[in-house]
């Protein structure tokens, strides 16, 4: 649920950043896979940091550099997920990279 200060929350935990937004309003958040319940996705305004990748599967969150498949930061995912997440990032990551620089590139 968004909040006044622009962050989004769910109850027990810590305030997320909020979604970027296209001018009129609506969320932009390319999608780039979605397999298992994770759904691959980057922000549309952070083509200043390295190619990297959110993820997201339930209340879990996860960002991924993409050079190493090093997981950033993660909220609400076990191990396991953790794991899997990294192995689809190896299997899927000259598509990912592909994407990113087609859309920062435009």
């Amino acid at each position: 649920m968004p909040r006044a200060n622009g962050t989004l929350t769910t109850a027990g935990r810590s305030p997320l950043p909020a979604y970027p937004q296209t001018p009129d309003g609506a969320e932009e958040l390319p999608t780039l896979l979605r397999v298992e319940g994770f759904r691959f996705y980057f922000f549309s305004n952070e083509g200043n940091e390295p190619p990297h990748v959110h993820v997201s599967k339930g209340d879990g969150v996860a960002k991924v550099w993409l050079a190493t498949a090093a997981v950033a930061y993660s909220e609400g995912l076990h191990a396991g997920a953790l794991r899997r997440i990294r192995e689809l990032v190896f299997a899927n990551r000259a598509m990912f990279l592909n994407r990113w620089n087609e859309y920062f590139e435009r």
